[in-house]
């Protein structure tokens, strides 16, 4: 069944209920969450996941490293092993190659990943998603002083942000004194 209020564009739909229902552990969370597509515990602690669909001809697009948590790739032309799961540490080793983003300066801001760049260890059968989640989730968490130097760097660029946003609107209203328009600062669009 496909949540009518999930996923971008609700791409991803079908996706995310294939992964949920493989992954009974896993809750979903309600869109536009910036934490994750689903959510699992791990340890007694909850850890945040992303799922995108993928297609060798596409990649799995809007991959954002810096989120820093765990991403699961499904790709149905891969046959008995359409599920890629790679922890942070991994989706992080993949994109710090890029020069660029997706439609940023930044790759690790937003980036795809083709699948065929992603190593044939990290492809399984869905039978084994669940185990290779919570491994991928406890990978992560090896990696401490990483994962705070990505939040450094996502409210850095987040500061960026509202900083240039708000002297490009001064320089819009030097320019043309009737000009009118608000910002909304510090609010993440869906």
């Amino acid at each position: 069944m496909t949540r009518p209020d999930h996923g971008i564009c609700f791409a991803g739909d079908g996706t995310e209920d294939l992964f949920l229902s493989l992954v009974p552990r896993a809750k979903s969370m309600p869109r536009c969450d910036p934490r994750g597509d689903a959510c699992i515990e791990v340890d007694g602690q909850l850890a945040y996941v992303e799922v995108k669909r993928a297609s060798h001809a596409t990649g799995a697009k809007q991959v954002r490293a810096i989120k820093f948590i765990p991403l699961v790739v499904w790709t149905e032309s891969r046959g008995d092993r359409p599920w890629a799961v790679l922890s942070a540490v991994e989706v992080t080793k993949l994109i710090l190659r890029r020069h660029r983003g997706l439609h940023t300066e930044l790759p690790l801001e937003c980036s795809l990943i083709p699948p065929k760049s992603i190593g044939r260890r990290f492809w399984h059968p869905g039978a084994d998603l669940q185990d290779a989640v919570i491994e991928a989730v406890r990978e992560s968490r090896r990696y401490p002083t990483l994962a705070t130097e990505m939040a450094r760097l996502l409210t850095e660029i987040r500061s960026l942000r509202d900083g240039h946003a708000s002297a490009v609107l001064r320089a819009m209203r030097s320019d043309d004194p009737a000009f009118q328009y608000q910002l909304a600062l510090g609010e993440e669009p869906c």
